[in-house]
Parts: C-alpha cells; sequence; structure tokens
C-alpha cells in the first residue's frame, strides 16, 4: 500500500480483511420457521436455502449470551436514536436484537474471526466500527464480492487448524437505515493494520459520517493510529508505552480534534498533526518542514500525534483511570473516573492547556464510610451517568448556566453547575439474587420531551437492563437498601462457562449448567428467553439433563444428584440421590430411565420411583453415555476408549470394545446412530495432538476407518441424526465452532460453522433433527436451525408439543383460588364505597 494508507480495503463492498467477501447480516427466523412469502423468496434467491439431496444447511436463529462481563468497552448500546434496536457482540458476532419482539440479526463473519476484541458507535448513531481477530492472513483485495446471495443461508466452511498468530481487522457498517435488511453490506473493511498490532479499544469521531477511526493495541506493538477510514489515510500514529482500554475523539463541533486515552496508568491527549496540501503549507498558512531525507530509514513516526500535556492539578502519581468520555454538548471538557472512587472534569481543547476544572470525591453520594468503585461514564446533553460496582448508578445534571454576550459558555462554571440528582441499585430482577451485580456498561437515548429517556446497563454478570430515565429518577437512594428493578433482557444469560446443556422433546426448552454462577436456566427458544433460574447456594452443578417431556430436570453435583419438577417461577426438589463425582446423565428417549455416570460407574435408575435399576462398572472414568433411539441399549465409554454396549432389559453386556492403555488415546464423547440403525456408534478420540471421530458398529471398529480432525483441534461433544443419505454427526470443537460431518452422492464431506468466542463445550439435536443448540465458554448459548434432517410425517417423532404448558404448585393454584374469589367481593365493596 501506499504510504499512510492501510491495506485491503475496498468501499462499499467487500474489502480486503479476513473473508470480508464472506460477511453479511443474517436475519434470524424464528424456530418455527419464516412466513411462506419469506421462505418462497428466500428459495428463488439463494442455492443454499434448497438443500439438495443429502445436504445439510445450518442457520443461526438465536443466541442468548453478552460480553458485558468480558471487559470489552461498548458491549451493549443503542443502535438508534429512538432505542427500538440493541446493539451487542455475541460469541463471535456482532447481534442486532429488536426490543419490542425479540428478533435478532447476526452480522455473519467469516471462518477467521475468532472473536471480537473492540467495537464501538459513533455519536449520532449512524456507523459501528467492529475489530476482530482473525487467525488467517489477509487476502488479496477484491472489489467484488463472491458471497452467496442468501439473507439467511449461512455457508459453513472447511474445518481449519487452531492456534497460529492473530491479526485485528476492523469493518464497519452504516446504521443510517430505518430497519436492520438482511443483505447489509459494510462500509468497508480495513484488513490489514501494518505496524498497528492486536486492537484492543476503538472510538469514532461524533461528526454524522463518523469520519475518524482511532484504535489502539496491546503489547507489543503498543500502537495508537488515528485514520480517515473513507478516505483511507493515516492522521497520525504514536508509540504508547502501555495499554490503553478507553480511546474516545473530541466532538466534531470544536475546532480541531483531539483524542484521549484511558488506561491502568494514565490519561494522556493528543491532537493530530498538520497536514501539507498542494502548496506545502499548514492550516495556518506557515510552511511545514520537508520530511528528512531518510524517513522511511528513520525509527521515529513521520505522521506522530502532537502529545498535549497532562493536565494541570491532576495528581502526578500513576493513576488508573477505569473510563472517560466527551461533555455532551461539547465544550472542550471531558470527564474521567478513576480506581480511587473519584470523578475528574477536566478541560481539554485543543489550542490551550489541558487543566483540572473539579474534581468529585465521592460521585455516588453514599452513606458514610461507604465507597463504590466507579466502572463506567456515559455523557449526555446535559449530564453524565456514573455505573459502578454493587450496580450502583449515579445521575449528575447541569443546572443553568448562562453564556456570556458572545454566545460562549464558560468551562469552569459548567463544571461548577453539575448537581448530584440521584444514586441507586439497579437490580436486575427475578431469579433469587439478593445482591447486584457491577454495572460494566451504560447508554442512554435522548428521544425527546414528550418521551422518557431510556437507560440500557450492562452488568458484570453479562446481563443485560433497560429503564427509563424517569424510573430511575423516582427510585431511592442506595444507601437506604432500597433499589431500582430493570427490565432484564432475555431474562438474563450465564456469568461464565455453560458446562452442559439438553434439549426437551416435547417443549421448545432448553437446560443448561454453568458452575460459576452456581445455576440452572431454563430458555424457551421459541420465545427467546430464559423462562427460570435457578442458583444453588455454594454447590455448583457439574452436568444437567432434560426429560423428554419437558418438566423434569437431574442436576448432578460433585456428592450428589437432584431430579427437580419445572414449576412456572421455580424448580421444586423431587428426590435426590448421594452420588460422589457426578460427571454426566441423561434421560432414556422414553423419559422411563435417568443414567448417571459417576467416577468409574453407571446408575441407572427407573423415574416412576427413582428405584436403582442397575449398576454398571467400567475400568476408568466413564466420560459420556447415550441411550439407543429406541433405548434398547445404553453405550458408555471410559476415558481410555473403551466402549461397552449394555442391554437395557437384562443390563448386561450386549458388546464390548475394551482399549488399549498403552496406545495414548483419550476419549471425550460418544453418540449412538439414532435412526440411523441398530449398532451404529460414534466416539470422539484425541491422541497427542491429533483428533479424530471413530466408527463402530456392534462395538467393533467400522471398516470405513477414521474421521481426521485438524491438527490442535479436538471435539467436546457429539451428536448423531440420520440425514437423507446417511448418518450426519455434530460436534462441539475446542476452538468454538460446530463441526459436522455427512456424506452427499457418495462424498464424506466436513464442514464447521463458527460461533463461540472460545471452545463449545456441548452439543444438543432435537428428537426432530430440526433445532440444535450449543454451549460455549463464553457463556453463550447458540441455537441453529437445521434443514435436511428431520423427516415428520415418514416415521419421524414429529416436532415439538404442549409449548404453552407449564406445571404450577398446589400452594399456588390454591392462593390464585382464593384471590380469584375474593374479587366479587372486593368490586362490590367498591360499588358500595361509590355510592
Amino acid at each position: 500500500p501506499r504510504p499512510g494508507c492501510f491495506a485491503g480495503s475496498e468501499v462499499g463492498g467487500v474489502a480486503g480483511g479476513g473473508g470480508g467477501h464472506d460477511r453479511r447480516l443474517v436475519q434470524a427466523s424464528t424456530c418455527s420457521g419464516m412466513s411462506a412469502s419469506a421462505r418462497k423468496a428466500s428459495r428463488k434467491s439463494s442455492r443454499y436455502s434448497d438443500p439438495g439431496l443429502g445436504e445439510v444447511v445450518v442457520e443461526i436463529a438465536h443466541a442468548f449470551g453478552s460480553h458485558c462481563g468480558s471487559g470489552l468497552r461498548d458491549a451493549a448500546v443503542y443502535a438508534d436514536q429512538a432505542g427500538l434496536y440493541i446493539l451487542h457482540p455475541v460469541g463471535r458476532y456482532i447481534s442486532f436484537r429488536h426490543l419490542g419482539n425479540g428478533e435478532a440479526s447476526f452480522v455473519i463473519e467469516s471462518p477467521q474471526v475468532q472473536g471480537i476484541s473492540a467495537c464501538a458507535i459513533n455519536r449520532s448513531r449512524t456507523v459501528v466500527a467492529v475489530c476482530e481477530d482473525c487467525s488467517a492472513p489477509a487476502p488479496r483485495t477484491s472489489s467484488s464480492s463472491s458471497a452467496p446471495s442468501s439473507p439467511v443461508a449461512i455457508t459453513a466452511a472447511e474445518p481449519r487448524a487452531a492456534g497460529g498468530p492473530l491479526r485485528t481487522q476492523v469493518t464497519l457498517y452504516s446504521l443510517k437505515t430505518a430497519s436492520l435488511s438482511a443483505d447489509r453490506q459494510p462500509l468497508r473493511t480495513l484488513g490489514d493494520l501494518g505496524q498497528v498490532g492486536r486492537v484492543v479499544c476503538v472510538a469514532l469521531s461524533g461528526d454524522a459520517e463518523a469520519t475518524l477511526l482511532a484504535v489502539a493495541s496491546q503489547a507489543p506493538e503498543f500502537m495508537l493510529a488515528v485514520l480517515d477510514w473513507r478516505r483511507n489515510e493515516v492522521m497520525g500514529r504514536f508509540k504508547l508505552t502501555d495499554t490503553m482500554d478507553r480511546l474516545a475523539i473530541s466532538p466534531s463541533s470544536l475546532d480541531a480534534s483531539v483524542v484521549s486515552a484511558s488506561g491502568l496508568a494514565s490519561l494522556r491527549l493528543w491532537t493530530l498533526p498538520e497536514k501539507k496540501n498542494e502548496a506545502g503549507v499548514g492550516a495556518d498558512g506557515e510552511p511545514l518542514a520537508a520530511p528528512a531525507e531518510d524517513a522511511e530509514a528513520s525509527d521515529e513516526l513521520q505522521d506522530e500525534l502532537l502529545a498535549l500535556a497532562q493536565p494541570s492539578g491532576l495528581a502526578e502519581v500513576p493513576t488508573h483511570f477505569t473510563d472517560h468520555a466527551w461533555m455532551e454538548p461539547a465544550d472542550g471538557s471531558l470527564v474521567a473516573c478513576t480506581e480511587h472512587c473519584e470523578v475528574h472534569i477536566i478541560s481539554a481543547r485543543a489550542g490551550s492547556e489541558p487543566r483540572l476544572l473539579r474534581s468529585i470525591m465521592s460521585p455516588f453520594v453514599l452513606s458514610v464510610g461507604r465507597e463504590v468503585l466507579p466502572r463506567s461514564l456515559r455523557c449526555f446533553a446535559g449530564g453524565f451517568l456514573v455505573g459502578g460496582d454493587e450496580g450502583v448508578l449515579a445521575l449528575w445534571e447541569r443546572g443553568q448556566v448562562d453564556a456570556d454576550e458572545q454566545g460562549v459558555w464558560d468551562r469552569q462554571a459548567n463544571a461548577d453547575a453539575f448537581q448530584h440528582v440521584r444514586s441507586c441499585c439497579v437490580f436486575p430482577g427475578g431469579g433469587q439474587a439478593q445482591s447486584s451485580p457491577a454495572i460494566t456498561c451504560v447508554d442512554i437515548t435522548t428521544a425527546g420531551e414528550e418521551v422518557s429517556d431510556n437507560l440500557l446497563v450492562g452488568f458484570a454478570d453479562n446481563s443485560m437492563g433497560q429503564l427509563t430515565l424517569d424510573d430511575f429518577r423516582q427510585g431511592k437512594n442506595a444507601a437506604d437498601g432500597e433499589k431500582v428493578c430493570c427490565n432484564l433482557l432475555c431474562g438474563g444469560f450465564h456469568s461464565g462457562p455453560i458446562s452442559c446443556i439438553d434439549v426437551a422433546v416435547q417443549r421448545p426448552i432448553v437446560a443448561s449448567a454453568c458452575r460459576k454462577d452456581s445455576s440452572v436456566r431454563i430458555w424457551n427458544y421459541t420465545t427467546k428467553r430464559c423462562e427460570l433460574k435457578w442458583t444453588f447456594q455454594g454447590e455448583e452443578p457439574t452436568c444437567v439433563g432434560i426429560h423428554p417431556i419437558g418438566y423434569l430436570v437431574a442436576v448432578g453435583f460433585s456428592d450428589k444428584m437432584r431430579v427437580m419438577q419445572i414449576l412456572v417461577d421455580e424448580l421444586k426438589p423431587y428426590r435426590e440421590v448421594h452420588l460422589r463425582s457426578v460427571r454426566t446423565l441423561r434421560f432414556s428417549n422414553g423419559g422411563h430411565l435417568l443414567a448417571v455416570a459417576h467416577s468409574k460407574s453407571v446408575t441407572v435408575f427407573g423415574i416412576r420411583t427413582m428405584a436403582k435399576v442397575a449398576k454398571l462398572q467400567h475400568s476408568q472414568q466413564v466420560v459420556s453415555l447415550c441411550f439407543h433411539s429406541e433405548d434398547k441399549t445404553l453405550t458408555t465409554c471410559s476415558e481410555d476408549g473403551s466402549l461397552v454396549e449394555w442391554n437395557a432389559h437384562t443390563w448386561t453386556k450386549a458388546n464390548e470394545f475394551p482399549a488399549d492403555r498403552q496406545s495414548g488415546v483419550e476419549a471425550y464423547a460418544v453418540a449412538t446412530g439414532g435412526d440411523a440403525g441398530d449398532g451404529q456408534t460414534c466416539v470422539a478420540l484425541t491422541k497427542g495432538t491429533k483428533s479424530l471421530v471413530r466408527f463402530f458398529t456392534d462395538c467393533k471398529p467400522s471398516e470405513g476407518g477414521d474421521v481426521k480432525l485438524p491438527e490442535h483441534v479436538q471435539l467436546q461433544a457429539l451428536c448423531q441424526h440420520m440425514g437423507m443419505s446417511g448418518p450426519v454427526i455434530f460436534g462441539a470443537t475446542s476452538t468454538g465452532a460446530l463441526w459436522y460431518h455427512s456424506e452427499i452422492a457418495g462424498r464424506m464431506v466436513m464442514k464447521e460453522l463458527a460461533l463461540h468466542s472460545g471452545p463449545c463445550l456441548d452439543v444438543r439435536l432435537s428428537a426432530d433433527g430440526s433445532t440444535l443448540v450449543t454451549a460455549g465458554e463464553d457463556g453463550t448459548i447458540f441455537v441453529v436451525n437445521v434443514r435436511g434432517l428431520a423427516m415428520i410425517g415418514e416415521g419421524g417423532r414429529g416436532g415439538v408439543t404442549n409449548s404453552d404448558v407449564v406445571m404450577i404448585s398446589r400452594g399456588e393454584i390454591q392462593a390464585r383460588e382464593e384471590d380469584v374469589t375474593g374479587w366479587p367481593r372486593e368490586r362490590e365493596s367498591q360499588r358500595g364505597g361509590c355510592h
């Protein structure tokens, strides 16, 4: 590329960075499918929408999760001025979620994208910048797109090897349209940032076009770069000394742009260097010095940003600035918060010396002796919000300030006019939690005088909530123990890795378990909400299984196994059995049995009485088990790769494969053939750095041989279903992808769909083969629509039923009956009072 430009950039289409040609916005359909007209239009527009014989098509339907607890800045923001959509990263994707109906759209990334390292939206909410970690070198720049035209089908890529160096690409999208169209293309993708390195924070200028883009990288480069991304021109660079975690650009209404950055040790300010025009003079008309003849050989940056002095009045000792933001409307000042629970208002206008205007020593104005660490800031017209630990949110607003005769506001007077309005603990609401997590990001809409502004709050447990500014104003002070409840989006999310999931047969629900937050959640993938969360205080669930009917859930712990009834608002204990080291469990497809793997044993229980039916022994730790589709057998697999097929009537060994312990093979998962036929089994194995899937028939290795995966890629879980031309295997990989293997026209095909930003830990397929769910280490659950498997009406088990039926306790029924009985009397008493 020419000097001062980043490689791999094309306007209005694809752009050279890592698979920019594969990126498009996908409107997720509901689990019941799109409308008939939409499906018809989709089939006409894409060859991928109508799978051929044996072809399996997967597409993302929904996702439960966020990055609010990962340290990512602006992990949840409003995507439009009206506050109808929110934008937030989930897994490897950017999600646009409609707050009214819950529908979500996803920016589909290329397989090379490993995760999102930073994102930012400009003040007018017209442009969003997304920084992506990519595993492959940037391809050559292309000006034409080879992406399929389908707005709904995702083309899965060939499996790739894990590991290797990461590079960062930055993609910018327009948000100007009233609704999120499915065929949105990026404005530009900067595919090769040269010497910048891995970007960890990004910012856009405040003008409507978001002309300037600022990025900062981590070690070893420690580079700050500002560029005009529309002209593909570098405006300035600066070599940092440490990592910055927040960037901002002063509003465009000022006479010159000031770039600000804060991090672990400092708050820094820069202005852009003056650029030469054709006459060789600067903006002030003075001639600019010519560059040195050996500029290319010089170690110094020729377009270095001009560093401003440290703001006078701030302590010279290194201070961790947790966040900062520029004031609105623009007056050349910014507000910054520190780890010392302070908020500073600083004058930082170009052309004048930065100085401290005011220090607020306790921004939350809580009870004496109580301090809360501020973590996030958001400025809006006439005020700012500060979010901190314990879910505390403070509102500061500026009082009346008169301008001078020239219409200029005094910055010192503006800073002194800020007054504390309210400090409240924003409580996510629902569940059993007694405390609120830290607020990691906050956003606000400015809807106008007739409509109350909305607040969007992101919490450290990955949940996101919404409330109006009026509701927050009316809340009581957090020092009094009062809380202001917000509406949780999707009912909240898990705060850590999801160790296990399971899918019901006759209800559209999924059960998931998370050790970090010690909870089990029940998700409805048609209503797109978490219907129930249950926290086990002081106990970490290791695994979970849901009954096919969907009204019982079994939860494993380190010392016990519990079977619980799924009621409308709680999990009610049904039975508890003491077992050591419960690793995995599974209900039979008929729902009459429950198999629990603990240590080297598998105990089978009858669901009706919870009596022990059988106890099965292995020579090594049991890592996985699976029932036959008709419950004829139970297949168990130990960590050394030994396989045993147990007769489900006599509980004797029907078939066995003893593994060679000296071979160095380690097993992770087993899956039976489902409807593929009796005796068909596959096992996920690793040997050193090599991973493979081995097929068995009646516990004997099949003649077809093993399926080998790329180097350093492991399968964490497996499931299997019969396709149109043979069995199809789905696996959860250590690289965060959904891997699947099928046969098309006699040819074996392997593909993968990248989903999670960390390892994918579990995968489950619905009984009819139409819905698949994955769980990842990033705390995200993806719901994926699958076509090419379901055989409804041709011997299949049919679709999901009983989606509106819930269980309720007898006591609650009686309480509601008493309420209903009392309504006539209450109504009569009210009528009598009126007379």
